[in-house]
């Protein structure tokens, strides 16, 4: 029988949202105004991400979840009434929500000359990460890198056993090149960007039969720094943000077209904006959102020891305006993009145990290739009894360890940092045993079988070749007298990635699979492309179709 883990207990065999759920939440508080609903979570189970310990019982082992810091939801589901409108106005394009997606589609609209209005929901644009997957941009073209499309797409397929819409994924091989230079264009020689090779200009990695595509643009200022100066620009062009000034519901005509959409301004008020070609939904994923994750998510995905999120409003507005409207979602199980690297210690991720050393599970056996792409090795620590692993060390001191290493030759940001870097961020969550069955006592370890273990990549090591798993042997070390370091982890949750249906041109579908005329999804409120997990083997793809799509759908409006 199953535990509750909180008030807001998982679903048994679990279900897709029903539209009663998604539409039952009325209200429109501006943003971070959640106080009561915040206040009532504290006082049942914890509140937020300070809520540590809860478990329910999965095939009889006990599961961990920390939930991440709750959102205020900005959709209204009644409909709002017109003596409730204070003010009236009209615009081209409505875009919904300032993440990378949102960001691109506004500068792309304004570019081409529409007059657009832009919602955001917090007080600020809300961006992370460091790269944009383009493998058809001029800039690879130009350092001699290319990529078998039909390779890349094969696998796309297969890492989502074939439930995703090829063709959107044609759409995005057909169109990532354009809309990338475009986007080059646009930031100038205000940003910095280089491209994501190996140390030796590698376009792919490959452990154990996984490839991973290194075919990413990045920016030496960050994501950060490239929104900056895209909004500088967009703003350049006259564009009209709004900040703290949610969408709450959608607007359609007589006919169902979407026309508009209604918000809240900075001073509670309503304000209806009519859009003469087009709404679009850029509000990111649901997150933020216990509920929505948990009538939609696996529970063993929700095993996570740290959230490492751009913002805490990510609440399935998005999600479910399109829904109210007759948009169909993703089916369930829904997922969002995981990593490795969370520590149980801190609660927070950090890229220290990103890098690809030796893993061992609390029985004290290795159990995995550490070298795959980040997606299957978060999936394989959740996997574990209790959802989580140690990663073990041996060496005396962690900066000369990492030294040794060849954590350099990887694509994570880790892989950038020198060794005291890395050793710094570790050293805080270190477990130091000078014996194995020290290390053992203060981890819970078992420790026979980690002596067996630890001989044995020790063997490897010395071999060069990992006869067990295939993986990288210069990331292993002798590990046949200490100190020993141990680092307690479990998977690192960063947004989900699953949303509502679209065409190759991001128009939302309904359930006959026909497009609601006026309402487009781009970026994580957008569906169809995974399933089962997120694929990290194609780097930066999530960044991608944000600006990818948000040029597609820009460029359609503007021909309309």
């Amino acid at each position: 029988m199953l535990e509750k883990i909180s008030r807001r207990s998982f679903l048994v065999g679990g279900t897709a949202l029903t539209m009663g759920a998604a539409l039952g939440v009325v209200g429109c508080a501006p943003a971070g105004t959640n106080e009561e609903a915040k206040a009532s979570s504290a006082a049942i189970d914890g509140g937020g991400a300070e809520t540590k310990g809860m478990q329910t019982l999965n095939a009889g082992a006990e599961l961990n979840f920390f939930e991440p810091v709750p959102g205020t939801v900005a959709f209204v589901s009644e409909k709002i009434k017109d003596e409730d409108v204070a003010s009236t106005e009209d615009c081209d394009v409505v875009v919904c929500g300032l993440g990378l997606a949102g960001i691109a589609t506004m500068l792309a609209a304004t570019s081409f000359g529409l007059k657009v209005i832009a919602l955001e929901k917090t007080g600020s644009y809300n961006v992370r990460g460091t790269g944009i997957g383009a493998p058809d941009c001029r800039l690879f073209k130009e350092a001699g890198a290319s990529w078998d499309e039909e390779e890349i797409l094969n696998d796309m397929m297969k890492a989502s056993s074939y439930r995703c819409n090829a063709d959107i994924w044609k759409s995005w091989f057909a169109n990532n090149g354009e809309a990338v230079d475009w986007l080059l264009d646009q930031v100038g020689d205000k940003l910095t960007p280089y491209l994501g090779l190996g140390p030796n200009g590698e376009t792919t990695s490959e452990f154990a039969g996984v490839v991973t595509y290194r075919e990413d643009v990045r920016f030496e200022e960050g994501m950060d720094g490239f929104a900056e100066v895209a909004i500088e620009v967009a703003n350049s062009k006259n564009v009209d943000i709004r900040y703290n000034t949610p969408a709450c519901q959608i607007v359609q005509d007589d006919s169902g077209k979407v026309v508009g959409v209604i918000a809240r301004d900075e001073q509670g008020s309503y304000v209806k904006i009519n859009a003469s070609k087009g709404v679009v939904l850029c509000t990111g994923g649901y997150e933020n959102n216990w509920d929505m994750m948990c009538e939609n998510m696996r529970r063993e995905d929700l095993c996570v020891a740290a959230w490492r999120l751009p913002n805490t409003e990510n609440t399935g507005d998005g999600h479910m305006m399109g829904m109210s409207v007759g948009g169909l979602m993703d089916p369930y199980p829904h997922i969002m993009m995981r990593d490795p690297g969370a520590s149980v210690a801190s609660n927070a991720g950090n890229k220290g145990l990103t890098l690809p050393f030796p893993r061992v599970n609390e029985s004290g056996l290795r159990y995995v290739n550490e070298s795959i792409a980040p997606h299957f090795l978060a999936n394989s620590i959740q996997h574990q009894t209790g959802g989580h692993d140690f990663m073990v060390l041996a060496g005396p001191d962690l900066e000369t360890i990492i030294d040794r290493c060849s954590y350099r030759n990887y694509a994570m940001s880790a892989a950038r940092m020198s060794p005291k870097e890395v050793a710094d961020l570790l050293e805080p969550i270190a477990v130091r045993g000078e014996t194995v069955e020290e290390l053992c006592e203060a981890t819970g370890i078992d420790a026979e079988n980690l002596k067996k273990t630890l001989a044995r990549l020790t063997e490897l090591h010395e071999k060069g070749v990992d006869e067990d798993w295939g993986g990288d042997t210069e990331m292993f070390m002798d590990y046949s007298s200490g100190p020993y370091f141990a680092f307690e982890e479990s998977g690192s949750c960063l947004v989900t990635v699953s949303g509502l249906r679209v065409t190759v041109d991001s128009e939302v579908i309904d359930k006959s699979g026909m497009p609601i005329p006026g309402l487009y999804a781009v970026g994580n409120c957008s569906g169809e492309m995974f399933s089962d997990t997120y694929p990290h083997d194609l780097q930066a793809i999530s960044h991608s179709r944000c600006v990818v799509f948000g040029y597609v759908v820009a460029k359609k409006l503007s021909q309309q």
